[in-house]
């Protein structure tokens, strides 16, 4: 009959001191005794084992045996669960630059730094590139086309920007958001330059030239920053607009000649075509 490894640890005195005995290998046969030898250091023992009364007697006399190999390591446990992300830091940094001594908190209603009116405050910080809009305190123009006549427009670059997409129809979805009216505003002015147009004869363009004693950066609002601005400003009666339709910077989706407008006498949304004249109210970010 042959018995499982097993592991023995003793300790005992001789004239070169304490020896540890490591890993013993034995096997009792049917009936009998069988002696097993190990060896650690240079002494030499000897282990026996009664199969009946399982009795262990130790012998430090005989030969000294090898040392078998060791057992093969078991298998890496499972790595335990990820920890849960924290929740990402606010960009917002509330600012004390507005009102008309420039110390005043900066909030809904109250004068903006570039002269104009707070109609957006970022208090969640969702946006990166600013914290505050501002609309400018009057009208940049009482009546412009979106854009000019100028032939630089399409998929191809080459068609008429009054009809046509500035770019592509991927673009115009791109252009509504609150956040996108400084970049669409962008796009609008870089396609007019390229057809040489004047910054007078199309929404953007006159927007970009608008200017206050104490700001120059004033842009076309996209869709939902001329949403907000109505909401915030148009209906409480913190800022004074015309009964009339107002330019945004966005392109309606699906259909290439028509702008995003809103009517500021009830806040109806409008597609008007690129051609028609509509009011512009310029804002800002900070």
């Amino acid at each position: 009959m042959v018995l499982p490894l097993h592991t023995l640890e003793k300790r005992f005195s001789s004239g070169l001191g304490k020896v540890l005995i490591g890993v013993l290998i034995g096997s009792i046969i049917s009936g009998g005794v069988s002696a097993v030898s190990g060896a650690v250091s240079t002494k030499a023992v000897t282990v026996c084992a009664d199969k009946r009364t399982q009795i262990l007697r130790l012998n430090s006399s005989g030969p000294a045996g090898a040392i078998g190999p060791a057992g093969a390591s078991g298998p890496a446990g499972a790595s335990g669960p990820a920890g849960a992300i924290g929740p990402a830091g606010s960009s917002f940094v509330e600012q004390s630059v507005c009102g008309s001594n420039g110390t005043t908190l900066c909030e809904v209603g109250v004068q903006g730094p570039g002269g104009g009116v707070i109609f957006f405050v970022d208090s969640a910080g969702a946006y990166a590139d600013f914290d505050y809009l501002e609309a400018a305190p009057t009208d940049a123009s009482s009546g412009i086309a979106w854009s000019a006549t100028v032939s630089v427009c399409g998929a191809d670059g080459v068609s008429d920007c009054k009809i046509n997409y500035l770019e592509a129809k991927a673009e115009a979805l791109k252009s509504s958001a609150i956040g996108a009216g400084a970049v669409a505003s962008e796009r609008i002015k870089f396609q007019m330059d390229r057809g040489s147009a004047l910054a007078s004869a199309y929404a953007a363009g006159v927007a970009g030239t608008y200017v206050t004693p104490t700001a120059q950066d004033w842009y076309l609002p996209s869709y939902e920053e001329l949403s907000l601005m109505y909401a915030n400003l148009k209906v409480p009666a913190l800022l004074s607009f015309a009964p009339n339709t107002y330019w945004s910077s966005s392109e309606l989706a699906g259909i290439p000649a028509l702008g995003r407008a809103m009517y500021f006498l009830d806040g109806s949304p409008s597609g008007n075509t690129k051609a028609s004249s509509c009011n512009v109210r310029a804002i800002r970010s900070f």
